[in-house]
């Protein structure tokens, strides 16, 4: 799933935060060459056996067939590209503890795109990714289904003013290389010390990092982002401890310029602590992607996790939690025609240049 800094939060995400034939020639032959030549031509001549030979040419051509098909997954950037999407999920966390049960359930549909600032000679670029709208239903048990459109003019209820400060204004540029490997981040808000070093690359890097080399069909490769849980059950000024999540990709799939990626997503250690297991649960999935090779974009992104764990809020208590998503590509030349054209500008290399505050390698 393509995920933009500061992504809206699900209201009870405080208990989910708390969720990739040497052949040689024979010296014994060479020596009996003069032997064999005249035993040779001792012998009759007989007729080709073309039959032989058609066959031998058609297990060439299988085996040349069976061999797996590989490419360079590349991203295609383009100064001054748009690039929309449309992003559909569904959540639900049911908590039990001292003998009563809280479920909590979410849809919400996203619409976000990204904004191509600068392109350099070697195809990495610095991307502008914006949320243009939020709708978001959340309903707590049998009650009544508290609903947000940030479209509407009305000012919206506390509980979703986080969501609506991050409507259509940027926060930062992201200067990817075109493997879709984060190269550096350029903030467009000040940061403390304290934000720059917690914010972990899940949050930042809404791009799968390719490989370097081409890859055939099921070869896997992977990737790793850290995050902090509390190790105290004190969300709010927590004792820290960092965990390692894998990425795991493999190429399914090529049908025409189109190919298929299953992937998974898993923390690497095994997590024995029940608080710990919570903040993690939501950090365990997996899914598909549909990557257009030609024009080199995500054009689906599916996924859905699901988990259960015990004793996270005290003996007997338990939290179970299940989501799916699924993101789509979407054409939208309309919406680009709205925003004004970018001034033209000497060309120069994607990067530091570029306005950002607080910019870190």
């Amino acid at each position: 799933m393509i995920i933009f800094p500061m992504k809206p939060a699900l209201l009870f995400s405080t208990f989910a935060t708390a969720f990739c034939l040497a052949v040689g020639s024979s010296p014994l032959l060479a020596e009996n060459a003069d032997a064999a030549r005249a035993a040779a031509a001792a012998r009759p001549v007989e007729p080709k056996d073309t039959g032989s030979e058609v066959a031998t040419d058609q297990a060439t051509d299988s085996e040349t067939e069976s061999l797996p098909q590989s490419i360079l997954l590349r991203y295609q950037f383009k100064k001054g590209q748009y690039v929309h999407y449309e992003e559909d999920s569904r959540s639900e966390m049911t908590l039990m503890a001292r003998e009563q049960t809280q479920s909590t359930r979410e849809n919400r549909r996203t619409n976000k795109h990204f904004r191509v600032i600068a392109v350099d000679e070697n195809g990495s670029a610095v991307v502008e990714p914006v949320i243009d709208r939020v709708q978001m239903e959340v309903r707590n048990d049998n009650d009544p289904a508290v609903t947000y459109d940030s479209a509407r003019k009305e000012t919206a209820s506390k509980d979703f003013a986080k969501v609506e400060e991050t409507i259509g204004k940027p926060s930062l540029r992201i200067r990817y290389s075109a493997n879709g490997t984060v190269e550096q981040l350029l903030p467009l808000v000040p940061q403390n010390k304290e934000q720059q070093t917690t914010d972990d690359q899940e949050k930042q890097n809404f791009l799968i990092a390719f490989p370097e080399e081409a890859i055939a069909i099921g070869e896997a490769w992977t990737d790793n982002y850290t995050i902090d849980v509390s190790v105290d059950g004190d969300l709010t000024k927590p004792l820290k401890k960092r965990v390692t999540v894998r990425r795991t990709y493999t190429l399914k799939e090529l049908d025409g310029d189109i190919a298929s990626i299953h992937f998974r997503i898993f923390p690497l250690s095994v997590e024995r602590d029940p608080q710990i297991q919570a903040q993690l649960i939501h950090h365990s999935r997996f899914g598909t992607i549909e990557f257009d090779t030609k024009r080199g974009i995500i054009l689906e992104w599916q996924s859905s996790g699901s988990g259960h764990v015990f004793n996270a809020f005290g003996p007997s208590s338990s939290m179970k939690a299940l989501s799916s998503t699924t993101e789509r590509y979407v054409p939208s030349p309309s919406a680009a025609k709205r925003l004004p054209p970018s001034p033209k500008k000497p060309a120069g290399p994607a990067g530091p240049q570029l306005p950002g505050v607080a910019a870190r390698p």
